[in-house]
């Protein structure tokens, strides 16, 4: 999956925690640990070289593909802000991301949003409840209201969400479609978990 594709909003999966609350200390520091490995792996989607920083357009995608989910408001207006450089620059670097990056995860900071609560937003959009929302309209609140989608994501979200008609978003089976997408995502991401080595030299009980 490409990174850009968990900009999508999400609903509640069976695991909505990429781990379970670490019970002892030994446990904290190998999730700790885990989670260093997988940023390292996600950053290096958007940055191949690992020259060590990245674009803060890349810093949302970086996180949902993390299974952290904050609103565009939460990224522009608090979290960029917290790994600002003392020189104002275009670019977020590792070292910043990551100690930030792996305490939002050990407390799933910026959880998933529920099945119940995705459904109810788009029942807010259908309140003669048809079970849809035309497409021209879901269109135009995407990309003229609030946090804008620009042209390339809005055409990722309407493969994803739009019936074969090209009309329709069928809500409630666009929600089942993105709870198994995220399932699966999750289970790829942390399915090397059990089995990671980690350097328990480092460990100080």
């Amino acid at each position: 999956m490409c990174i850009r594709d968990r900009r999508r909003v999400h609903g509640d999966s069976k695991i909505n925690k990429m781990l379970p609350p670490a019970k002892t200390k030994m446990e904290q520091f190998k999730q700790r640990e885990y989670y260093k490995k997988k940023i390292k792996e996600a950053w290096s989607i958007v940055d191949m070289a690992f020259v060590g920083k990245t674009s803060k357009k890349e810093i949302s995608y970086i996180m949902r593909y993390l299974n952290q989910f904050p609103s565009e408001a939460q990224v522009r207006s608090e979290i960029l802000k917290d790994m600002e450089e003392d020189e104002p620059t275009d670019d977020v670097t590792y070292t910043k991301f990551e100690p930030k990056m792996v305490e939002w995860l050990m407390n799933n900071t910026f959880k998933v949003a529920t099945h119940e609560e995705l459904l109810a937003a788009f029942r807010m959009l259908d309140p003669e409840n048809k079970g849809y929302i035309k497409e021209d309209e879901m269109k135009n609140l995407l990309m003229n209201c609030g946090i804008k989608f620009d042209e390339k994501i809005y055409e990722e979200f309407k493969k994803f969400a739009v019936d074969k008609t090209g009309q329709f978003i069928y809500y409630e089976e666009y929600c089942a479609k993105l709870i198994e997408e995220n399932d699966q995502h999750l289970y790829n991401l942390i399915k090397d978990y059990e089995t990671f080595k980690y350097p328990q030299q480092k460990l100080r009980i």
